[in-house]
């Protein structure tokens, strides 16, 4: 999955907002490293539940706002990645009915298969039919030749 530009995208897009998460400005600005939440190297984050708590006891607006806006971000940033009209599901479309052509394929030769093993007449195409009577059609193509003269 390394090699996958959505999970990419979406990891990468995950990391912008947990990194540039903020609330407030100058004196009063927050951050989540100052409230406690790191990202690690790993991606994973890391809570310290004592500065979280001294954020809430000291403004607990702004922590509360803080937290509010980057989740509604990372969920903005999920609905843009996986919803209807994203690359997720347009992917998703598209592989489903290359699925279906397939099974449709896979149905039409073994029909064909079934015929050919007992016998049956089959149904050719007209593209079959004209290779196979191509002998046929030669002969009289030179007879409509010949009888012009």
């Amino acid at each position: 999955m390394a090699n996958d530009g959505l999970l990419n995208a979406l990891a990468s897009g995950i990391r912008q907002v947990v990194s540039q998460a903020s609330s407030g400005y100058g004196a009063n600005q927050l951050t989540l490293p100052g409230i406690g939440i790191s990202s690690q190297f790993d991606g994973a984050l890391s809570l310290n539940q004592t500065t979280l708590a001294n954020a809430f006891q000291q403004n607990p607006e702004g922590a509360t706002q803080l937290l509010a806006d980057t989740g509604q971000k990372l969920s903005n940033l999920v609905t843009a990645n996986t919803g209807p009209t994203s690359q997720l599901q347009f992917t998703t479309n598209s592989l489903e009915q290359v699925v279906q052509n397939i099974q449709n394929r896979k149905s039409v030769l073994q029909d064909y298969s079934a015929q050919t093993y007992f016998g049956l007449p089959t149904q050719y195409s007209l593209f079959t039919y004209m290779f196979s009577n191509s002998n046929a059609v030669g002969a009289l193509s030179r007879y409509s030749q010949v009888s012009k003269l």
